[in-house]
């Protein structure tokens, strides 16, 4: 028995090595006709701050590229999503499910990417990874700036910390309220000093969204699910595609592994557990927008007005301004755009959880969950596990550390 121990224990060892070593000596790019993740060349990787800005080349490609003020960029796809949803049959009538995964992460923790490049990021069927580090914030000194006494003090009491001038709306204050306390931070075991890098980090889901759907502006190359998750969660993709290959992906929706009720139109999901937007919800979060504010937003007037029904929908929205956002909005924008313009204020005052649950059912970016005025769906039956029961059966598990990353891995065949 004690040697059968050894042998197995010897066994795991040994593809830890192996696999992390392969993993390491490639970046990947990805290959149009086998929808495979390839080799592009051979390079040994330390993870080193300079790693890990390389691993996010073409993040700093679409960035040197285009500019996100730039009104000419908006217009590739103009305001018609009807190029898109062709190229989209064509794909559904191909057979092919193309994923795609943007995970929000930290330069200090090189464990978490390097486990789920180990277990998720290698299988046949995953277009592209994306991860998200501070190199992609928008204030890349936050932490070293931020005055975190100030900034939540800021948050939580003021009149309106996006509009001095301007009484907050109800939603607003409440989404404020929620923003962690000092003394709640602490329970969880953020000092000061570190509470900063957890508030800088609610502002990157915002930045990786901004820029990951910058490129598929740019690209019109849009996958049939993109998966948003942290970088201590996991997916089985085979799980994933097998359940998700049967879904309506010709009407917008977006789904999550568990969401938080906030009001009984506003519902926030966890994004540990993952967010999952189909290729019609980016469609709609991509379109460019030309919203004008100077004439009364009547449904019907606005109907008339603009190219869409989605945009008039759309615009009637962000003229209600709920969370200060319309002061924001530059004609041509994207409302993926406006979440990168809202997570870049000098005080974003809420959870990374709160701006895309605000954005999915304020604007529309999903269909109406059945029998219900909210707009996340829940993904499965709500069986969402932490790591200690993250087993064969599981989809999707968060709080993942590096051995149960391993632990994964070797589940793949």
């Amino acid at each position: 028995m004690s040697i059968h121990l050894y042998l197995s224990s010897c066994t795991i060892t040994l593809v830890s090595f192996i696999s992390f070593t392969l993993i390491l000596n490639y970046s990947f790019i990805h290959d149009t006709n086998s929808y495979r993740t390839t080799p592009l060349k051979s390079r040994r990787v330390t993870l080193d701050d300079e790693d890990l800005y390389a691993s996010n080349t073409t993040n700093r490609k679409a960035d040197q590229d285009s500019n996100i003020q730039n009104s000419e960029k908006f217009t590739m796809i103009g305001n018609s999503d009807v190029t898109l949803m062709r190229n989209y049959h064509s794909a559904v009538e191909e057979g092919h499910v193309l994923l795609d995964i943007l995970s929000i992460g930290s330069k200090t923790r090189k464990d978490q990417m390097l486990g789920q490049i180990n277990s998720m990021a290698m299988h046949p069927m995953l277009r592209s990874y994306w991860w998200v580090t501070e190199f992609d914030d928008f204030d890349k000194l936050c932490t070293e700036t931020m005055d975190t006494h100030r900034y939540i003090n800021h948050c939580r009491n003021s009149r309106n910390p996006w509009n001095i001038s301007a009484k907050s709306s109800k939603m607003a204050q409440m989404i404020r309220l929620k923003h962690y306390s000092e003394a709640n931070l602490a329970v969880k075991g953020y000092t000061p000093e570190k509470s900063k890098g957890w508030l800088c980090a609610q502002r990157r889901v915002g930045f990786g969204i901004g820029k990951r759907c910058q490129a598929y502006r740019e690209t019109q190359d849009l996958p049939d699910y993109l998966i948003l998750l942290d970088d201590d969660s996991y997916v089985n993709i085979d799980k994933f595609l097998n359940r998700m290959k049967s879904k309506n992906t010709t009407l917008p929706y977006v789904y999550a592994g568990r969401i938080f009720e906030f009001s009984d139109k506003m519902t926030f999901p966890w994004g540990g557990y993952g967010v999952i937007m189909n290729r019609a919800s980016l469609v709609r979060f991509i379109q460019p927008l030309h919203c004008v504010f100077d004439f009364a937003h009547s449904y019907g007037r606005a109907r008339n007005f603009y190219s869409s029904d989605f945009e008039a929908r759309a615009c009637m929205r962000m003229n209600l301004n709920i969370l200060d956002e319309k002061s924001l909005f530059n004609s041509g924008m994207s409302l993926s755009d406006l979440a990168y313009a809202m997570s870049a204020r000098n005080y974003f005052c809420m959870h990374s959880d709160h701006l895309v649950g605000y954005f999915i059912n304020h604007y529309l970016l999903s269909e109406l969950v059945p029998g219900g005025e909210t707009r996340i769906h829940q993904y499965g039956k709500n069986r969402y596990e932490t790591k200690s029961f993250c087993g064969e059966r599981s989809h999707i598990c968060h709080g993942m550390n590096r051995s149960d990353f391993l632990k994964r891995s070797l589940f793949l065949e």
